[in-house]
């Protein structure tokens, strides 16, 4: 007997919260679950000190010193400059802030009389530049 009456009251429970959930979508309409755009953001590991990770990781780089070019080199880098033209993809090998990189970039235009090449992100003085090898 006290099994059917817990199972009367459960059944009646239920009935209660299928009203109950029935008048709430009669009012505000279904629910439709929306992706919050930076769900997974509370996933990603605390950072206490902004940009502490950069700083630390740019004291871990050795300086550099930039190599000279040999005279052979520097006629073959002015020979290259000079048949650049603009929309040509370059992978361009330069010296800046002590150590050596390189880059992937498209020319907007070379001044030869500045001595400056200009890519499309970036601009390089020609004293930078140890390499540049045409890509197209």
């Amino acid at each position: 007997m006290h099994s059917s009456t817990a199972h009367s009251s459960e059944t009646a429970y239920q009935r209660i919260r299928r009203k109950e959930l029935s008048l709430r979508v009669a009012r505000r309409g279904e629910h439709h679950a929306r992706p919050h755009p930076n769900r997974a953001r509370q996933f990603l590991p605390f950072a206490a000190l902004k940009g502490f990770s950069e700083t630390a990781h740019l004291k871990e780089v050795i300086p550099e010193k930039q190599c000279e070019l040999t005279p052979a080199e520097a006629v073959i880098l002015s020979h290259r400059v000079s048949t650049l033209r603009r929309g040509d993809t370059v992978l361009v090998q330069f010296f800046e802030a002590d150590s050596h990189r390189q880059t992937v970039d498209t020319v907007l235009w070379v001044d030869l009389a500045a001595k400056i090449l200009r890519l499309k992100n970036m601009t390089l003085a020609f004293e930078q530049i140890t390499a540049i090898i045409l890509k197209n």
